[in-house]
């Protein structure tokens, strides 16, 4: 993981960490997904709608790692829609539009041409080539935040999400 790009962490969230206090702040170690998006389970694809506390997903990092919390939630952030044939291992079933903050894994051709990397852990935002992946109106778009307890690469519809 040395090798990834964008290894900014998520912001401080509590009071004690933006004062300069020596306590560790809170990170999420979340990933937001359309509803209908087919995440890798141990039994199968599932649409991360139906995911619930305690369900297991497939990660890369971990092999399966319980969901902690997950609810739905409407994004009015920036969104990214991503063509069917764009960075995934399999070319995609559909296109797939997630937040323009949310972390994506590039590996192999992709990540040495875009980042010189074997590996590349960068926000969608900034893969933006107004071809296969485009920036979309903003709108509020119904999305899964599924949290765990630790971070995780989970993949969701063959793409690698990852959390920050």
């Amino acid at each position: 993981m040395k090798d990834m790009v964008d290894a900014e962490r998520c912001a401080p969230r509590d009071a004690h960490a933006q004062r300069g206090r020596c306590e560790l702040p809170h990170v999420d170690h979340r990933i937001r997904v359309p509803r209908g998006a087919r995440i890798a389970t141990p039994t199968g694809l599932r649409p991360a709608c139906s995911l619930r506390p305690q369900d297991r997903v497939v990660c890369r990092n971990s092999g399966a790692l319980r969901v902690e919390s997950c609810a739905t939630a409407k994004e009015i952030g920036a969104l990214c829609k991503i063509s069917l044939s764009a960075y995934a291992c399999q070319p995609l079933a559909r296109a797939l539009v997630l937040p323009g903050d949310q972390h994506l894994v590039l590996r192999d051709w992709r990540a040495t041409a875009l980042f010189n990397r074997s590996e590349a852990n960068v926000r969608v935002e900034r893969l933006i080539d107004g071809d296969l992946i485009r920036q979309v109106p903003p709108n509020p778009a119904p999305f899964v935040l599924l949290n765990f307890s630790a971070p995780v690469i989970l993949y969701a519809e063959g793409l690698e999400l990852a959390s920050c």
